[in-house]
């Protein structure tokens, strides 16, 4: 699963999804943990998961 996680909660939690061999990327690794959901939603399909093809499925 492809997981984007907001900045409520901790970046260690996409490192764990990540090392349990999910594709998850925090909204700091972006730069834009003070965005708005709504600006993340429209931001993140461009964002580069291991399948850049595809965008996240869940926003943690």
């Amino acid at each position: 699963m492809r997981f984007l996680v907001d900045n409520a909660l901790s970046p260690i939690v996409a490192l764990r999804l990540a090392t349990a061999g999910h594709d998850a990327i925090h909204v700091r690794d972006r730069g834009l943990q003070s965005a708005p959901d709504r600006a993340l939603s429209k931001a993140a399909p461009s964002w580069s998961f291991q399948d850049p093809a595809s965008a996240f499925e869940v926003f943690l």
